[in-house]
């Protein structure tokens, strides 16, 4: 039970983030970025005296990119939230966290016991081989001995 709960919760999970929409927006703002640091790069190789009024310029553009990008984002937020998918992501978070926590600690159980299963076997055969081969040279070789 412990892989398909953390399949699950890690599945749910995603749904209360809202998907993949985090990491597409992450993306774009990288993006945007990028393209910023080429253009003040670019400035900074081909002017590197006269520089700080175009970077501010170049600066104040994608400024104005990157709070056109926050909007939008907001408003696909807004949007969902209306449709009631909201209300679902919510359901889909408070329902993720137990399954993910029980896949974890049922995880670590499974170790543990795995673990200890090993120890023990591994012990157990190389006691009943010692004592068999104490019991075969007690009988064997040592028949007088008590």
């Amino acid at each position: 039970l412990g892989l398909p709960s953390r399949t699950v919760g890690g599945a749910l999970d995603l749904i209360a983030k809202g998907g993949n929409s985090v990491e597409r927006d992450e993306k774009q703002l990288k993006k945007i970025m990028d393209e910023q640091f080429k253009e003040v790069k670019k400035i900074m190789k081909n002017n590197p005296n006269d520089s700080a009024e175009q970077v501010t310029k170049v600066n104040a553009k994608f400024a104005d990119k990157i709070e056109k990008m926050r909007a939008d984002q907001a408003q696909r937020r807004e949007k969902a939230k209306e449709k009631g998918f909201g209300q679902a992501q919510k359901v889909a978070g408070g329902i993720a966290f137990p399954l993910r926590a029980y896949g974890q600690v049922s995880l670590g159980a499974k170790r543990i016991l795995e673990a200890f299963d090993t120890f023990c076997s591994r012990y157990l055969v190389a006691t009943t081989v010692l004592y068999t081969v104490i019991k075969s040279v007690h009988f064997w070789i040592l028949k007088d001995f008590p």
